[in-house]
């Protein structure tokens, strides 16, 4: 390889790799912590409704290898992203998935406390509750206009058009809470209301929280494609 081209395989494994890594510490209520190499996209400071200020920092992780959940209803497919939001000051974390064509797949959010964001690990609890947000098909049903002709004689004539319903399908949010039957029964009172209040939280908020984010994974998702396809051309 010549050094023009050394030169350019590593503008490329530049540019394809543009954010930075990082390390995710999952520390779980009484388990053991899991921990992931992901890439920091963004880390901003925020300003809370106390007026104080607080961290927000987004990772990226792609799935190098397709994933089914039959309980879940989800298929993820190879290639697809998740942009996982983490804020200091909020009682949950947000994973936002996204399919390879960039159309969202699922919402999962995690109820956390004890989020830590430096330069190079990101720390926090994960509070034994999720609560899960996708578009699922649900039956609606409509008037539609449809032409009744029962059998009729010569002399009988064919009754006017009736409406009837129909049975349609249409695209629905749907709220799932996942997991709530596995809070022990000697966990604290403090940490019961903590989880409770954030979880009846999320389910009356969830659509003022996607409006947030989604643009923000729109902006990332665009930027990695255009990344990824630039990495892959010829310098």
């Amino acid at each position: 390889m010549t050094g023009k081209d050394k030169h350019s395989q590593s503008i490329k494994e530049e540019n394809k790799n543009f954010w930075p890594q990082i390390q995710e510490e999952k520390r779980r209520y009484n388990g053991p912590s899991s921990f992931f190499a992901c890439r920091l996209c963004e880390r901003t400071q925020t300003s809370a409704s106390t007026g104080s200020h607080c961290q927000r920092a987004i990772l990226y992780y792609e799935m190098t290898e397709p994933y089914h959940s039959e309980s879940l209803g989800i298929r993820i497919p190879k290639g697809s992203v998740t942009f996982a939001y983490y804020w200091t000051e909020r009682p949950y974390n947000l994973y936002h998935m996204i399919d390879p064509t960039g159309e969202t797949l699922a919402y999962y959010f995690n109820i956390s406390d004890q989020t830590e964001i430096s330069g190079t690990v990101l720390r926090w609890r994960d509070l034994i509750v999720d609560v899960l947000i996708r578009q699922e098909n649900v039956p609606i049903q409509v008037q539609e206009q449809v032409t009744v002709q029962e059998q009729v004689t010569a002399r009988e004539e064919i009754p006017e058009q009736q409406m009837l319903p129909v049975q349609e399908q249409e695209q629905a949010w749907r709220v799932r809470i996942l997991d709530e039957e596995e809070i022990p029964p000697d966990i604290e009172p403090k940490i019961l209301s903590y989880i409770m209040s954030a979880k009846d939280h999320l389910v009356r908020n969830y659509p003022q929280i996607l409006h947030e984010v989604l643009p923000l994974s729109e902006r990332l998702w665009h930027r990695r494609r255009q990344a990824a396809r630039f990495a892959e051309t010829d310098l």
